[in-house]
C-alpha cells in the first residue's frame, strides 16, 4: 500500500487487486473508534449515498469493510473506491485561477451530478 491521501479521519491508500495487479483501488481507512458519534453518523450517510450512486463523474463505492475489535464495537471502515489518478477537485484546483469561465463550469458539473 501507498499513502495518497490524508484528511481529518481517515486516510487513504493506493491498492490493486491480487488477482488483477492491473486494477487500481483507493481504500479509505477510517478509525471510527477515536470518532464522536456526530461524525460516525455523517460517515454512515456517505457511504449510503455512495452506494446508490452510479454517474461517470462520481468516484464509485465498490465495498466496504467494517473491522472489530474485540468483538466489541467497530473500530475501522475500509470503502474500496476507484482510483482517480488526478485526485480530487481540491487537488486538481489548487494552485490554478479560478476565474469566472472555470467558476460556471465547476457550478455546471456539480448541478449535473446533482440531476
Amino acid at each position: 500500500y501507498k499513502k495518497i491521501g490524508q484528511g481529518a479521519y481517515s486516510s487513504v491508500y493506493l491498492a490493486y487487486n491480487i488477482k488483477d495487479k492491473d486494477t487500481t483501488y483507493a481504500v479509505k481507512v477510517i478509525k471510527l473508534n477515536k470518532l464522536p458519534e456526530k461524525v460516525r453518523n455523517k460517515i454512515k450517510i456517505e457511504v449510503d449515498i455512495l452506494s446508490k450512486l452510479s454517474h461517470p463523474n462520481i468516484i464509485k463505492l465498490y465495498d466496504v469493510i467494517f473491522e472489530k475489535c474485540n468483538d466489541k464495537n467497530v473500530s475501522h471502515a475500509y470503502l474500496i473506491l476507484e482510483y482517480c489518478e488526478y485526485g480530487d477537485m481540491y487537488k486538481y484546483q489548487a494552485g490554478r485561477p479560478f476565474n469566472e469561465l472555470y467558476a460556471q463550469f465547476t457550478a455546471v458539473l456539480v448541478i449535473s451530478l446533482l440531476l
